[in-house]
C-alpha cells in the first residue's frame, strides 16, 4: 500500500461523467455522493482531495466515475492507495470508452508538489 494525498481524475471517454472518491470504511466500501465538477472527454484533469469529500485518513482510497446517462466506473481497494491527508503523492486514474462500455484505469502513483 502507497500513501496518497489526492487523486489526479483524467476523462479520455466519449461521455460526460461525474468524478467521484471511494473508500473503506469499517469494512464497507464507501462512494463519494457529491461531485467534482462535471467532466467531459478532452476537459482538463481535476485534483481531489479525498479528505474533501469525508474519506478518514489511513483509508484505501480510489477513483470512482459516476457517468451520466451510462455505467459508471470504479477503480479499487486493490489499487494500493491509502488517503493520508498532506502526502504528496497523487493516485492517478483515468476512464475511457463510451457511456455504455467504460473502463477504468489505476496508472500508478507519481509524486508531486502540486498544491
Amino acid at each position: 500500500m502507497a500513501n496518497i494525498g489526492k487523486i489526479l481524475f483524467k476523462d479520455h471517454g466519449a461521455f460526460d461523467v461525474d468524478p467521484r472518491v471511494g473508500w473503506v470504511q469499517d469494512g464497507q466500501k464507501v462512494n463519494d455522493q457529491g461531485s467534482w465538477g462535471r467532466m467531459s472527454g478532452g476537459d482538463p484533469d481535476k485534483t481531489m482531495d479525498p479528505g474533501d469529500a469525508g474519506c478518514p485518513e489511513n483509508a484505501p482510497v480510489w477513483a470512482y466515475a459516476s457517468v451520466v446517462w451510462g455505467d459508471d466506473a470504479s477503480g479499487s481497494p486493490d489499487d494500493g492507495c491509502v488517503y493520508v491527508k498532506g502526502d504528496p503523492h497523487l493516485g492517478i486514474y483515468r476512464v475511457t470508452g463510451t457511456a455504455r462500455a467504460v473502463t477504468m484505469h489505476f496508472d500508478g502513483i507519481e509524486p508531486t508538489s502540486a498544491g
